[in-house]
């Protein structure tokens, strides 16, 4: 079927044609590149705080250090356990000595 070249059935069948050709090889991978891609909530945090660390020098250096310094929660509860154990330990061994004693005054 024949139609003018400035008509608009033309137009959309040559629109159509370059959709078709766009679907093949390296043009589908780029139009897919090209498109905007849609960020949920926690790309988008991570993207804003990422820029806001660039941005700011001192928040930069200021988390290095913290991170640096060994003041981490974790070592923190871990050290405050391995002390309480330690505590438990001593308090143990002084009921054991206390209660020998009273069997032996007997």
């Amino acid at each position: 079927r024949e139609v003018e070249a400035g008509s608009r059935e033309a137009a959309r069948a040559a629109e159509a044609k370059r959709r078709r050709e766009r679907t093949r090889g390296i043009d589908l991978v780029l139009d897919i590149i090209e498109r905007k891609r849609k960020v949920n909530i926690v790309d988008k945090s991570r993207m804003d705080w990422k820029d806001y660390k660039r941005s700011d020098e001192g928040v930069a250096k200021e988390l290095e250090a913290h991170a640096k310094s060994g003041e981490k929660f974790t070592d923190k509860q871990a050290f405050l356990k391995q002390a309480e154990w330690r505590e438990y330990e001593k308090e143990r061994d002084q009921r054991a000595i206390y209660t020998q004693r009273m069997k032996g005054k007997r």
